[in-house]
């Protein structure tokens, strides 16, 4: 979704995993994480088709991060969704090592 609530990206899976994933790090953010704290990504696919722009997507954001991965496919709530995105992180305490 965008600022307004709405579906970002269109019909193109690319575009809305690229802005899912901006959420997603907004999120965390919001949580005092970072990408580099993600141990885990999960990914939800309306469509197998899909997989090689999302994962394109996946890897351009993470970069040389390399977070485990499972990738599924599923019905989602409206159909205009493509890619879903949710994400375990594991913040560590640089004090307590």
């Amino acid at each position: 979704m965008d600022a307004s609530g709405q579906i970002a990206g269109g019909s193109d899976p690319f575009k809305q995993a690229v802005r899912a994933l901006a959420n997603l790090e907004a999120g965390l953010r919001a949580a005092g994480a970072r990408l580099e704290d993600v141990i885990r990504t999960r990914i939800y696919l309306a469509r197998f088709d899909d997989l090689e722009a999302v994962t394109r997507a996946h890897a351009e954001v993470f970069g040389t991060i390399r977070p485990a991965i499972t990738i599924l496919t599923c019905t989602m709530v409206d159909p205009a969704i493509l890619v879903e995105f949710d994400a375990d992180a594991v913040i560590v305490d640089e004090q307590e090592g």
